[in-house]
Parts: structure tokens; C-alpha cells; sequence
């Protein structure tokens, strides 16, 4: 397994990863690329693309790709984002995470952050009554 990295310019950054296991005629790799771009003071875009190579005890060999590609603004009040992310049907690893295959998702987010003015917060402390049986 390998990882490299190289920072582009602030909070940006490209990569390289693979990690590949072998056993008797058996073998799983996987090689991906992926990037974080900071885009202004408040958007981010994330980027991964990874593809594996896998054949099973069987002998049966398979080829696929996996993609995940998110967008992200965070602001002082507002915050929004879209990703979507797809894994082929044939995609396989035997050294990663990837539970599930043949799935493609897009998600959109929002929320909002309100900020009192002069205004202190008290934390309330209010008692409970215990009860119990005797």
C-alpha cells in the first residue's frame, strides 16, 4: 500500500494512493487519484476517482471504477454543498472499506447558523426528579 501527496497552493492539495493484495492465483488492486481544491475563502471541492483489479479464488477477474466529487460553501451564517458518488457493479478490493457495490447517490445539503447579538448564554440547570421505587 502507497499514498503520496502534493499541496498545490493553501488548503489544496493532489494524490495518488494504491494498494494492492495477493494470494496463491488470487489478487486485489486498487489504484486512485484524487484532489481537494480550495476555491475562495469558502468552497471546497473534493475529487476521487479509483479503479481495482480483482480476480477471486475462482479465477474470475473484474475491472471497475469508483467516483466521488463533492462541492462545499461554508459561511458565517449560510452552508450548502452537492457530492455524488458512484461505485460500479465490478468494482472489488479486498484492502478497503467498500461495502456495498453497483450504487450511485447525489446529495445536496443546506443549514443555517444564527448568531445572537449581545446577547451572554447562560447555561440552565434545571432539576429533575428522580424516582424510585420502594
Amino acid at each position: 500500500m502507497g499514498r503520496a501527496r502534493y499541496d498545490i497552493y493553501a488548503e489544496s492539495s493532489v494524490g495518488v494512493m494504491a494498494t494492492g493484495r495477493e494470494f496463491l492465483d488470487a489478487y486485489s488492486r486498487v489504484a486512485a487519484v484524487d484532489g481537494r481544491f480550495r476555491l475562495g475563502r469558502t468552497s471546497s471541492l473534493t475529487m476521487l476517482y479509483a479503479g481495482s483489479q480483482h480476480r477471486d479464488d475462482e479465477g474470475a477477474e473484474r475491472t471497475g471504477p469508483s467516483a466521488h466529487v463533492a462541492w462545499n460553501r461554508q459561511g458565517r451564517n449560510l452552508s450548502y454543498g452537492a457530492s455524488f458518488d458512484t461505485v460500479d457493479p465490478n468494482f472489488r478490493t479486498d484492502t478497503g472499506f467498500v461495502q456495498r457495490v453497483d450504487t450511485r447517490s447525489a446529495r445536496a445539503n443546506a443549514g443555517y447558523q444564527w448568531w445572537p447579538d449581545n446577547l451572554v448564554l447562560h447555561e440552565a440547570v434545571v432539576p429533575v426528579p428522580v424516582l424510585t421505587r420502594g
